[in-house]
């Protein structure tokens, strides 16, 4: 007899299993379970994955702070699904939400954090070599003081209009609480849908200087190169994952505006082969590459020896799956990890050859301010 109860326990999933068992086989043979699939084809099961979850897979050595406790993927099955709440959006582009206010997001720091520095320096050696051709390098902030997540989730999302918003409490203690803007991938059981943001440029709530700004942006060498490689990316792995010749670029380097930031977006989808199932399909493409750089392998290993600590949550997805094909799935970033003791934010930035220290700092600042404000108005 099956029993849903095992995919809730933090030693299914932790490393001295990993070997036996991968969380998309398992995941998928759970949604073709007789009973478990009926239910599955009206209600989701839910899931989430780290960004961690496939380095055993790949051979990426784990970094800092992974050991044989920690969770890397979890299952809620519909008979037993605990407080989850998430709403998401569809691969078509969002309308953009109203404008901020000029004195919505603290402004950025000036010094970049010396192990930022250190890390950053590191990439632009790795890319000199031609290890990468870019990587997405992130910076952590870990705090003390309680907080609510449901007070935080509602803070989150009141403030900023995005495709999908996400508060989940893990199995291991910690709460996520999210409002991403970025599609993981999605699929209506026919296609799949890959929506990349990569490219940023901060918004001042004044119109003429945002004007201004996205002239300068759309015309930036290093955002469009940033964009392409993750766009290219996206192709690469549709037409790996999907029937071949299906490829198709439904709309690419348009500007979406998001909170207190622009970014580029694009859009690639395919014809899915119905042979595997949705988390099969999940795993060919995960992680997002706009979360790892290019090549996505070197970038992961390289992100692996170079930021002080696990991504864990930061940079995985979750979402929700049915039995006959259907996914959607969002990036855990803009999130809050809400921990037994204290909260964590984290934001990123794609570091290429040409990029400045300074204006990747302030990229990750501007990222993490409306985090920031949130946490503050909810301490």
């Amino acid at each position: 007899m099956f029993d849903p109860d095992h995919l809730l326990t933090r030693g299914w999933w932790s490393l001295g299993r990993r070997f036996k068992t991968r969380p998309w086989v398992l995941f998928d043979a759970a949604l073709d379970e007789p009973g478990i699939r009926e239910v599955a084809e009206q209600t989701p099961v839910l899931f989430h994955l780290a960004f961690e979850a496939t380095h055993a897979d790949d051979s990426i050595p784990y970094p800092p702070g992974v050991t044989k406790d920690t969770l890397l993927a979890e299952l809620v099955l519909p008979e037993a699904v605990h407080e989850v709440s998430m709403s998401a959006g569809s691969p078509e582009r969002p309308h953009a939400p109203p404008r901020a206010s000029a004195d919505s997001g603290a402004a950025p720091e000036l010094g970049a954090d010396p192990s930022y520095r250190a890390a950053f320096e590191a990439v632009i050696e790795h890319i000199a070599r031609g290890d990468a051709y870019q990587v997405v390098l992130s910076h952590s902030v870990r705090d003390q003081g309680s907080m609510c997540p449901r007070a935080l989730f509602k803070e989150l999302t009141s403030r900023s209009q995005v495709p999908y918003a996400f508060m989940w409490p893990l199995s291991d203690g910690r709460t996520l609480v999210g409002a991403s803007p970025e599609c993981f991938a999605k699929s209506d059981g026919v296609e799949l849908h890959l929506r990349p943001l990569a490219g940023t440029v901060r918004r001042s709530g004044v119109e003429e200087v945002d004007s201004a700004m996205l002239a300068l942006f759309e015309t930036d060498a290093k955002e469009l190169g940033e964009h392409l490689m993750l766009l290219d990316l996206c192709r690469d792995d549709i037409a790996n994952t999907c029937v071949g010749g299906s490829v198709e670029v439904r709309s690419e380097f348009e500007v979406e505006a998001y909170g207190n930031v622009f970014h580029l977006a694009s859009h690639v989808a395919g014809r899915l082969d119905r042979s595997r199932g949705p988390f099969e399909t999940l795993r060919r493409v995960f992680p997002a590459g706009t979360m790892t750089g290019t090549p996505r392998l070197r970038a992961m290993e390289i992100i692996s020896a170079l930021e002080p600590e696990a991504r864990g949550a930061y940079a995985g997805v979750v979402g929700y799956a049915y039995s006959d094909g259907r996914f959607d799935s969002a990036i855990c970033i803009r999130m809050v990890e809400v921990l037994p003791q204290g909260h964590r934010i984290r934001a990123a930035g794609g570091v290429l050859w040409d990029s400045s220290l300074a204006k990747e700092w302030e990229e990750v600042q501007t990222k993490l301010s409306g985090s920031r404000q949130a946490v503050k108005r909810c301490s």
